[in-house]
């Protein structure tokens, strides 16, 4: 995978708990490091209601 890629990226909207041993395991398989983003939800309802508004 690391021919194609140089890190994964887990997006945290705060609604779960990021899973760490998940991520670290997913990170020493795959041989990439692991990006943790915090992001909230505004965008996704930003998008939501423009996608709305067309309709």
């Amino acid at each position: 995978m690391n021919e194609m890629h140089t890190k994964i990226i887990y997006i945290n909207t705060g609604t779960y708990p990021v899973p760490f041993e998940t991520l670290e395991a997913i990170s020493c398989y795959f041989s990439i490091p692991v990006e943790t983003i915090d992001i909230d939800l505004v965008h996704l309802k930003n998008a939501i209601a423009e996608g709305l508004n067309l309709l």
